[in-house]
């Protein structure tokens, strides 16, 4: 690992962290949001938009997928995930994998950049399935 390697390993982790985040409207239809997006533009990287209401509260997320593949006319109230128990567990789904993935692949000398944001990704797919079919499942 060169000198400016391992400068950026030891830096503190908000200069690396993505400041943007993507906020909608419950109210609003996929054509609205969509076009919302389109005009205000999102960041590289964009797995889940945040809904809020009238108030500015956050009351769900949005997987990009799902807003792709939904009804133009459907609301994203009705296709949002709900915040709740499956969140929490996603968020530290995330952040495990997130902090964990980069600290093993260093470990084996590997560069941290080359897998790090697919291999977190999968990881944190897999899970978040897991925990929103398992709370579903206690729920129902």
């Amino acid at each position: 690992m060169n000198r400016e390697q391992e400068d950026e390993w030891h830096q503190p982790v908000m200069t690396l962290a993505r400041r943007d985040i993507d906020i909608l409207n419950q109210d609003l239809t996929v054509e609205q949001a969509l076009k919302t997006i389109r005009e205000r533009g999102v960041g590289e990287k964009i797995v889940y938009f945040y809904v809020v209401d009238g108030r500015e509260q956050l009351t769900g997320v949005l997987p990009t997928r799902r807003l792709l593949s939904a009804p133009l006319d459907r609301r994203l109230a009705d296709i949002m995930v709900r915040i709740g128990t499956s969140v929490l567990l996603t968020l530290c789904a995330a952040c495990f994998f997130g902090l964990t993935v980069p600290a093993v692949l260093h470990a084996f000398r590997l560069d941290p950049k080359i897998a790090a944001g697919p291999v977190t990704l999968a990881f944190t797919d897999i899970f978040t399935l897991f925990f929103y079919f398992s709370v579903a499942a206690l729920l129902l």
